[in-house]
């Protein structure tokens, strides 16, 4: 029986499927963490477009603040920001080798299958110790970060206004008069 072309260039130590969806699901839960600790860490402050509501009354694309999308706080410009691990090139490299071991598997001849595919070198890889540090990092920072004024506390926020009228569950009997005359206005001046 002939070898197969791509033998002949195997790496000497391969990485199974199992290898690479246990390091993915392994990144994938690091990555959350440093997401995570990365919008606790950056500071924030109430969103100017909307004083920290969430909502701009008669928006014209909606009630939802284009700003801060509903969040009510924004990032402080020019503030100190985490620098984040580099996740995009780690699940590249994790990509590019499940890509290729899954195009080894096509039967010889197929369309699909390149006549020589050489498997990406498996210290290109991320190791599921490096992912592991990384989230010992992320775990470790978060504890510094704890009781550190990062995120506007929620009681220095105004509350949300509940929406009246049609964009609430009531009428346009809800508003006063000037509230009537200003979306009058607005609505011709459109």
């Amino acid at each position: 029986m002939p070898q197969d072309p791509l033998d002949e260039v195997e790496p000497a130590t391969t990485l199974t499927e199992d290898d690479i969806r246990e390091r993915s699901a392994a990144l994938d839960q690091t990555q959350e963490l440093w997401e995570e600790l990365s919008y606790m860490a950056n500071p924030k402050m109430p969103c100017p477009e909307c004083g920290g509501q969430g909502a701009l009354a008669a928006g014209s694309l909606g009630n939802t603040c284009v700003r801060c999308m509903g969040s009510r706080v924004i990032e402080v410009p020019g503030g100190d920001t985490l620098e984040m691990p580099p996740f995009a090139t780690m699940r590249q490299a994790l990509g590019a080798y499940g890509n290729a071991l899954a195009l080894r598997q096509l039967p010889e001849g197929h369309k699909g299958r390149p006549q020589i595919l050489a498997l990406p070198a498996a210290s290109t890889v991320p190791t599921l110790e490096q992912i592991t540090i990384l989230r010992t990092t992320g775990i470790e920072k978060a504890r510094t970060l704890q009781g550190l004024p990062g995120v506007v506390p929620v009681h220095q926020l105004p509350e949300p206004k509940t929406p009246k009228g049609l964009a609430g569950e009531g009428d346009l009997g809800e508003y006063d008069d000037a509230e009537l005359a200003d979306i009058e206005a607005d609505g011709r001046s459109r």
